[in-house]
């Protein structure tokens, strides 16, 4: 979730994108470049701070039930959240005063940045009208609806909640809030999974252009889109407006996220499917034999997305 506030979570984030490999190839960062630094929570800290997410999000749900009258403990408690994250990730910190955007200008961490945000949803969920707190409670859990009929192949059914989910959210916190932006995201993707690529297009790009607005460029959910978007021109056979998509969003999960994280991984799988889909197997090669050695060294050798990975890369070496 992007904020403490969140109704929904981004279950389709990912489970669009192609299950192949991947490499360094020129979308990656210079070998000779710096390699990113990220911010980190320490262990302690970041177990404090998951402890008091999880509490604010039961008093946000309790307020927008009815149970409670208030929100100023939940305020506290995310005024708390951002010092710690500020202390340990922010501009002023050893950490934080290292990051910089990929043009190498300062920069603050995604997560400070998330935080900062906290607050003012709080603020905005305290002004609600009793009709528009009662709305939202509603939705409370329907996300878990969607991801058990997504789960289950239920897509239409899945649709009907999500179509739901957002037009109460942007009606109550508007086109640009962050679960605003989840509901549309989420919508293309259950289009795109009953064969709608037509119809799910303009849900991607909205949702992209929204994030790229209220998240930035860099964000995970932003790349996500990023990396969904690529997803969908290719599966609509358009291969050459993919590929800078794809490009974005592996350089961009490479730099926040790291290396061998999962959805870099699936990025660099993406990149090499591309390629090797054009005949570049030369440069398909690579993001392949990475994204293998990667799969191997996170996962092991016998979950799904190694054996994939197997698989690919033998497809590619029979048709060298």
């Amino acid at each position: 979730m992007t904020t403490r506030t969140a109704l929904l979570h981004p279950i389709l984030l990912v489970v669009f994108v192609l299950t192949l490999a991947t490499a360094r190839g020129q979308d990656a960062t210079s070998a000779t470049a710096a390699p990113a630094v990220r911010p980190v929570l320490p262990d302690d800290v970041a177990e404090r701070v998951a402890d008091i997410d999880t509490r604010i999000e039961e008093l946000s749900d309790a307020f927008l039930r009815g149970e409670i009258e208030s929100l100023e403990e939940a305020i506290e408690l995310a005024r708390e959240v951002l010092a710690l994250r500020l202390e340990h990730q922010g501009p002023e910190s050893e950490a934080g005063s290292a990051w910089t955007d990929a043009d190498g200008h300062a920069a603050e961490w995604y997560e400070v940045a998330d935080d900062r945000r906290t607050v003012p949803d709080l603020r905005r969920l305290a002004a609600l009208v009793p009709h528009d707190r009662a709305k939202l409670a509603s939705l409370i859990g329907s996300d878990d609806d969607v991801e058990r009929l997504y789960a289950a192949g239920r897509y239409a059914d899945a649709q009907t909640i999500t179509e739901r989910q957002f037009d109460i959210l942007s009606r109550v916190l508007g086109d640009e809030h962050t679960d605003t932006l989840t509901s549309i995201s989420n919508m293309g993707a259950l289009l795109r999974s009953q064969g709608r690529l037509a119809e799910a297009e303009p849900y991607y790009r909205d949702a992209l252009a929204g994030r790229r607005r209220v998240l930035g460029d860099e964000h995970p959910n932003t790349l996500t889109s990023i990396n969904n978007m690529g997803g969908l021109l290719q599966a609509q056979g358009r291969p050459a407006e993919a590929e800078p998509y794809y490009r974005e969003a592996l350089q961009g999960r490479r730099r926040v996220l790291g290396d061998e994280h999962p959805r870099t991984l699936n990025s660099m799988g993406n990149m090499g499917a591309l390629l090797k889909a054009q005949g570049r197997l030369a440069e398909a090669d690579p993001y392949l034999r990475e994204a293998l050695a990667g799969n191997r060294r996170v996962l092991g050798d016998e979950p799904p997305d190694t054996l994939n990975s197997i698989n690919n890369m033998g497809g590619l070496l029979r048709a060298q």
